[in-house]
Order: structure tokens, then C-alpha cells, then sequence
């Protein structure tokens, strides 16, 4: 997120302040108000103790991974046969999330939208030109950090990834109870940006036991 507030100081364009969790929970409160008789699922389960907390980190969660109402709402008819139950509270969970998100951009800036925010400003950003990035200390990424890293590829000069996995595999050879399974998944997601962006790829580097420290 630094780096999204260094490229938003630079360029501008954000003109709206960041609200805390007290006000994204008031806008849930008025969210679900507005809508609690077309609610199917949720109507009576949105006055329990923790429901509004519990929503607040679902659309954390959704903003992370760049699912928006229109793509839960695809998903709801695909399920509305084999799981009805699911379909429905897809549905709740949509139309909820864009009220929500309709009152949050009226005036606010949710930093669970910054990244998403990052990526679309990067393209007309110049600060980063032939940069050179170190990445360190990830065992994986969320789609946004993806998207945000696929931009970076474009723009800079190179960008350095530093693993903890004992070996690099592509897709077709992960293990998913493999211990390094989410580490080997980031390595093998980021060579595949890199070739769909013809970046090119440098040979890795392994940092054995007789390496010098890590710094």
C-alpha cells in the first residue's frame, strides 16, 4: 500500500478520504436496511451479534480476490439448479455488497480498494519507468497483487522475487498437500504473467545453506 500512496500523491485523482471500520460498519447497517425485504437468506441472520463484522471481511475478501456483485450473480444462476440454497445467498450477499459500494464511493475511499485502484493508475505512471523491484518475504499473492505485479512488469527494467520453496514447478506437477504448495503456485503464476507479457525470465537463483546471510 505504500507504493499505492506514493503513486497517488504523484498523480492525484483521489479526492476522497479513507473510512475506518466504525463508518464501512454504518454503511453495511444502511446497506442491508435499504434492501432487507428482498433479502431471501440474510433478512433475519442480519440482526445477530457479529453478522455486520462478519460481512465487513466477505467483501475484504471479494475486493481481494477482484470479485465483483455482477460476477456473484453469474455464479448464483449457474448454481440456482444443483444448490439453490448457495444461489440465494449469492444473491443476498450481491445485492448488499453493491449498495454498499454504491454509498462507500459517494464520498469515502475503502483501502481494500487501493491496490485495484494502484493497477488502474500504473499505466499513466511514470514513476516507475525502468525501475528495478526486490519482493521479499511473500509466500503468495491475492489477484490484485497479481494484477498490480503484471503492470509492474511492463513498466520497470526488473523485478527480483525471493521464494521459500525447496524446488520451482509449473501447474501440471503441484502437489497440494506439498508444504511449499502456495510458494510454488506464486513462482509458477508469475512466470506465466512474465511470458504472457514476453518478459523475459532469468534462470533462478537457489540460496543454499553455504550462502551468506539473507541480507
Amino acid at each position: 500500500r505504500r507504493l499505492a500512496y506514493r503513486v497517488f500523491s504523484s498523480m492525484g485523482g483521489v479526492v476522497h478520504s479513507h473510512i475506518n471500520a466504525a463508518g464501512k460498519s454504518m454503511l453495511l447497517y444502511r446497506a442491508i436496511d435499504k434492501h432487507r425485504d428482498k433479502l431471501t437468506v440474510y433478512a433475519r441472520t442480519a440482526d445477530r451479534k457479529g453478522f455486520i463484522n462478519t460481512l465487513g471481511r466477505t467483501f475484504s475478501e471479494l475486493k481481494r480476490y477482484m470479485l465483483t456483485p455482477e460476477l456473484l450473480r453469474e455464479t448464483a444462476e449457474k448454481q440456482q439448479e444443483s444448490n439453490p440454497i448457495l444461489a440465494d445467498k449469492l444473491r443476498d450477499i450481491a445485492l448488499i455488497y453493491e449498495e454498499f459500494e454504491g454509498l462507500l464511493h459517494s464520498g469515502y475511499i475503502d483501502t481494500d480498494d487501493d491496490l485495484t485502484m494502484l493497477y488502474n493508475k500504473l499505466e499513466n505512471c511514470s514513476l516507475f519507468d525502468n525501475a528495478v523491484f526486490y519482493i521479499d518475504e511473500f509466500s503468495g499473492f491475492t489477484p490484485q497483487e497479481y494484477a498490480v505485479l503484471e503492470m509492474l512488469m511492463k513498466k520497470s527494467n526488473r523485478i527480483n522475487v525471493a521464494l521459500c520453496t525447496d524446488c520451482l514447478v509449473d501447474f501440471t506437477e503441484m502437489d497440494d498437500i506439498h508444504v511449499f504448495n502456495p510458494t510454488q503456485y506464486a513462482a509458477a503464476k508469475l512466470m506465466e504473467l512474465a511470458g504472457r507479457n514476453q518478459v523475459r525470465i532469468e534462470k533462478p537463483v537457489r540460496l543454499d545453506t553455504t550462502a551468506v546471510g539473507k541480507y
